[in-house]
């Protein structure tokens, strides 16, 4: 991938700066983001995940585990205050609060200038894309869902989300009982074919074309779910030219990919951006709340070992910078972020010479291993740049 020779904000040249997981909290939404806010302004267009609820109507659906979803919608106000752009509002939480909780989030986004992407009052306006004009630059934007709950998704007279639906299936490595399972994934045909075809109607339309993907299994940066390469796979010989993964709360691998001489860079996950927990709390597993995390995800390991999966690497996100042209991709970069505490989820950009950032470096070379296009991963002027082997 070659490197930029023109610096951002001049004409034919856009930059895109793209974070996952986002929540403002109720008291003083706009601080979750006074740390990286002067980051933000060094974009173009600045894209985010929206992992809340912004609505006071709406009726609770219990299976979603998840009261704490819903925001007023004067805390979204925090999203423009930061500089973003678009938003996706496309996620397993999207129908927490029923069908006048997915219309009002985008209602929300809509009236403080920020698009929004993924969810909307029928199909046809969650799979509908934003489209920007910067520095002479088009970018197109679409966003999708695989982590969702039954009838979250939208259909043509029901509010949701733009649905990428997955079947899990569970095959036994070994004949001893007991032995762990390979587990299979694969999405469902008809999702994987409307989402090509969202990108094949958008292609000629944009210089540059982003998809964004709600999917991946909590807390686990490696392996990738089964279907997730695939998925990103049929994305970009479908035509996108980036995919921004996130909703596994940590940084999952990132991948080059080429198709007809075109190069496409894939962020499985960003990690959490700006995202408060109770680090004490009891995660119920949904949608029925009989187990917890710990008793899906964790690992009894060697005495002294305390494998906390869910909240491990919380902590820890960044910014990828993409810098784009009329003719596709010129530079990818990252910036790692780390959050001051679990409780407070604010963000602050490290610097090379930080822990958090080379624990970060040493992650996403760790978490791309074994991936076909992983690329290499070079710190400079504190960024990690990413280019093809």
């Amino acid at each position: 991938m070659p490197s930029a020779k023109t610096s951002a904000r001049t004409n034919g040249h856009c930059t895109i700066l793209a974070v996952g997981d986002t929540s403002p909290p109720e008291t003083n939404p706009r601080s979750i983001f006074s740390g990286v806010r002067d980051v933000l302004k060094q974009g173009d267009i600045r894209f985010c995940q929206a992992e809340r609820v912004f609505s006071r109507r709406g009726r609770y659906h219990p299976p979603g585990l998840a009261r704490h979803s819903r925001r007023d919608p004067k805390c979204a106000e925090a999203y423009r205050w930061a500089g973003f752009d678009v938003v996706s509002t496309a996620g397993n939480h999207s129908g927490d609060w029923g069908f006048e909780g997915v219309v009002d989030t985008v209602r929300t986004m809509e009236q403080l200038g920020i698009r929004s992407i993924g969810s909307g009052r029928n199909i046809d306006v969650a799979r509908k894309p934003a489209i920007f004009e910067k520095q002479g630059v088009k970018v197109g934007f679409l966003a999708y869902a695989s982590v969702i709950l039954p009838q979250y998704w939208a259909t043509e007279d029901q509010p949701g989300v733009a649905p990428l639906r997955v079947n899990t299936y569970y095959e036994p490595y070994e004949f001893q009982p007991g032995c762990p399972a390979r587990i299979i994934t694969i999405p469902v045909e008809e999702d994987l074919v409307a989402m090509q075809e969202d990108i094949d109607k958008l292609r000629s339309q944009v210089d540059c074309l982003v998809v964004s993907h709600h999917w991946g299994v909590h807390g686990v940066p490696k392996p990738l779910a089964q279907y997730q390469p695939t998925v990103a796979r049929a994305a970009v010989d479908a035509g996108a030219d980036v995919v921004l993964g996130h909703h596994t709360h940590c940084l999952q691998g990132a991948e080059l990919m080429n198709h007809n001489g075109r190069d496409a860079v894939v962020f499985y996950s960003l990690g959490n951006f700006a995202m408060p927990t109770n680090a004490h709390g009891k995660h119920l597993c949904a949608p029925m709340g009989l187990y917890t995390y710990k008793d899906a995800f964790y690992r009894e390991l060697e005495p002294g070992h305390k494998p906390e999966i869910f909240t491990r690497f919380w902590l820890h996100g960044g910014v990828a910078r993409i810098e784009a042209g009329k003719n596709g991709l010129e530079r990818v970069t990252f910036v790692p972020t780390q959050a001051k505490s679990l409780e407070s989820g604010q963000p602050s950009p490290l610097l090379a010479r930080d822990a958090g950032f080379k624990k970060v470096v040493t992650h996403m070379k760790w978490a791309s291993e074994g991936l076909r296009g992983a690329p290499e991963f070079k710190v400079r002027n504190n960024e990690i740049e990413i280019y093809r082997r």
